[in-house]
């Protein structure tokens, strides 16, 4: 059943319409394509030690650098369709974000497009478990509020 989540995100209410699942699973190919090396990269850098976890642990240095090139070299000139494509199930306060909205409301605002991407893809479950997050310490939380809604 497709679902609509909603969340406050740097202080305005976003909605995220999960994908069909085609649409969905086409969707996570092409991320899985971009981030997958990266993350590869990420993880070999990686030494949890007795069942801890990333904020236990010291990062081998270099690491960060090594996993910011392979992402880079996944990249382009597509990628800018990808999020558009990905933001197609997305309202924010109640208005549709066109291309044309997206263009003003996100010049320069490029943090929260990243928190916003990040819950689209939390909310059509993209990568369950420790989601794509899972390589990084927690933000700072700033008070956000999430529901959801079911449609059949």
């Amino acid at each position: 059943m497709i679902e609509t989540k909603k969340k406050t995100i740097d202080g305005d209410e976003y909605s995220v319409t999960q994908f069909p699942a085609r649409r969905g699973l086409s969707l996570k190919i092409r991320l899985v394509k971009i981030l997958g090396p990266a993350l590869a990269e990420a993880a070999s850098g990686l030494d949890l030690k007795d069942g801890g976890n990333l904020q236990d642990t010291e990062l081998d240095s270099g690491f960060l650098a090594k996993a910011v090139s392979k992402l880079v070299e996944g990249l382009d000139s597509s990628t800018g369709d990808l999020i558009l494509e990905m933001l197609s199930q997305t309202r924010k306060n109640g208005h549709e974000l066109t291309e044309a909205v997206f263009d003003l409301e996100f010049a320069g605002n490029y943090m929260t497009l990243y928190k916003l991407l990040a819950f689209v893809i939390q909310a059509n479950g993209f990568f369950p478990g420790g989601g794509i997050g899972f390589l990084t310490p927690p933000a700072k939380a700033e008070p956000e509020t999430e529901s959801t809604s079911k449609s059949a």
